[in-house]
């Protein structure tokens, strides 16, 4: 069963048999997911910026599915612009969001003695500096930074940390 709410991670795992739950802020305005009309998918509200809603989705799944074997954090974006003008809301997504996330989950991996955490970061700026996203720079460095060090920290518990750096800019 994968835990994310991705696209991309629905369509790879779905042919396989896999039981997805596809979270978004809007599960109600999806119509791709939907079209595969499936017992096996589960639509559920989740805000990474709301930390009850990242409980209440993990608690419901856990109540649906007994086992989830990966989590998959697609969740991040971008303001552009200098720095002074940009908000810090990126970090309370495409950080402290997938650490929720992480934290909540961890202790179903931990009783099952297994599973997989998978983040998606930048092309990018998780690497290296790149002018007028200074804030989403500074952010996929943590994330990056995160994922390694969680990695070699889970590693012991048969728990896999993987990044995924994707090509560049998403819409």
């Amino acid at each position: 069963m994968a835990l994310g709410n991705s696209l991309a991670s629905t369509i790879l795992c779905f042919p396989y048999g896999w039981n997805v739950v596809a979270t978004m802020r809007s599960p109600q305005r999806d119509t791709e997911l939907k079209a595969l009309n499936s017992l096996r998918i589960l639509f559920l509200r989740l805000d990474m910026q709301d930390h009850a809603s990242i409980k209440f989705a993990v608690a419901t799944v856990l109540e649906t599915f007994p086992l989830i074997d990966l989590l998959a954090n697609n969740a991040g974006f971008s303001h552009n612009g200098f720095f002074e003008k940009l908000l810090g809301d990126q970090f309370d997504v495409n950080i402290f969001g997938v650490i929720d996330v992480t934290r909540t989950l961890l202790p179903h991996f931990q009783a099952h003695r297994g599973g997989c955490i998978i983040n998606v970061s930048s092309g990018g700026a998780g690497i290296y500096e790149l002018p007028m996203i200074s804030i989403y720079c500074a952010s996929k460095f943590v994330l990056e930074r995160f994922n390694e060090s969680l990695a070699f920290e889970l590693l012991s518990l048969n728990i896999f940390v993987k990044s995924v750096i994707h090509h560049g800019g998403v819409k």
